[in-house]
């Protein structure tokens, strides 16, 4: 980032043009330097404008992001810390890891599913080199160059009954379904898909956990994704569906097109949401409701990382569990604090929970156990 960048990043910032996570980024970057210099930030602009040059931002998107979420500071104040962005972030980041004890490591999820067909034999997706790999059951199953495995379901046999697809806890997997729909499956997740899904008026497929899709336009015959509590009917749109047994939301939220939402929680009175663009409809047992989202940070983790907006720790720890495969334990007091930022899903477990000392707790792994420990005070 050189000094333009930062400049035109502040001119967003004092014009209220950020987003979200821009506005994050600039206030606690003065927060964190705060701790660590008493200078005014005319003073401390003065002093070291001549290194505004270093790729400050680069760094931390490396690292993954430590944001808390202050109160608005001015432009000046913004201006201050920015130039200093890499000194306070790294005396912040390193000052946090020497109070976690790690028996071994663990490494992040990858690329992994299995295909079941209807006669109940299962193919495993992950062990298989690129290319166009097999055709069974008028399944085609290719992995591409990039290393990234797909399958297309080309001759269905609409009487040989569903095919299902799951990830593991550890897995992630996308899909390309025989209308040109993608699908994302993220970890912990599975989409059943029925053998009579080119010929019905609706093309309808079943979700557990979360997934992201794409739908091929087709006016005639509407996509349905059902889960447990809900259902989502679409034309043609790209959409996210949070359906996890372990949250107590369930979440749709909409980056182009329009969806309807419907509950399937049985009452006689009809709970529908219509979305729109930059929309989320939050499901639980009270209520069905609408609120306005970063739409991008919610499918955050299709792009190769976790994005976290004022979550608390048994939040972002839910995520971490389901791509690291872990089982997490909660001791001692938890902090009531919020944590807003960024955490690539390539790190190891360590490397992810060192960066979230923030929340003034202390990590523990051992096997496939994480502890997180409250410290006193809090």
């Amino acid at each position: 980032m050189n000094t333009n960048d930062i400049k035109e990043l502040l001119e967003r910032y004092a014009n209220n043009q950020c987003t979200a996570l821009e506005v994050a980024y600039v206030e606690s970057w003065y927060s964190e330097l705060s701790k660590y210099t008493h200078e005014t930030p005319a003073e401390t602009v003065e002093r070291d404008t001549a290194i505004s040059h270093h790729n400050v931002l680069d760094h931390i998107k490396k690292q993954a992001k430590i944001i808390a979420l202050p109160n608005r500071f001015t432009s000046i104040a913004a201006a201050a810390i920015l130039v200093m962005l890499g000194m306070g972030m790294f005396i912040y980041y390193s000052h946090s890891l020497d109070t976690n004890s790690y028996a071994n490591d663990i490494k992040p999820g990858s690329d992994q599913a299995i295909l079941t067909l209807a006669n109940g034999k299962k193919i495993n997706l992950s062990n298989a080199g690129n290319g166009n790999l097999a055709v069974q059951a008028g399944v085609q199953i290719i992995k591409t160059n990039a290393g990234q495995l797909t399958f297309q379901i080309t001759n269905l046999d609409e009487s040989s009954g569903d095919y299902i697809v799951e990830t593991p806890r550890g897995g992630q997997f996308q899909i390309v379904l025989p209308d040109g729909t993608k699908v994302w499956l993220n970890a912990a997740s599975s989409l059943k898909l029925p053998s009579t899904y080119v010929s019905q008026k609706q093309r309808k497929v079943e979700l557990s956990g979360e997934a992201y899709f794409e739908v091929t336009k087709d006016k005639s015959h509407p996509f349905v994704v059902v889960t447990a509590s809900q259902e989502v009917t679409v034309l043609g749109t790209h959409f996210d569906v949070n359906a996890y047994d372990d949250e107590v939301d369930t979440k749709t939220t909409l980056l182009e097109g329009s969806v309807k939402v419907l509950a399937l929680d049985g009452s006689q009175t009809e709970k529908t949401a219509l979305l729109k663009p930059g929309e989320q409809s939050v499901l639980n047992q009270q209520s069905l409701k609408t609120v306005a989202v970063n739409a991008e940070q919610i499918v955050a983790w299709k792009n190769g990382f976790f994005q976290f907006y004022r979550a608390d720790i048994k939040t972002v720890m839910r995520q971490l569990a389901r791509w690291y495969d872990v089982q997490v334990v909660f001791e001692g007091n938890l902090p009531k604090k919020e944590f807003t930022g960024e955490i690539y899903r390539d790190l190891t477990a360590s490397q992810a929970l060192n960066l979230l000392n923030y929340f003034n707790v202390n990590f523990k792994i051992e096997g496939k156990v994480i502890t997180v420990i409250g410290k006193k005070g809090v």
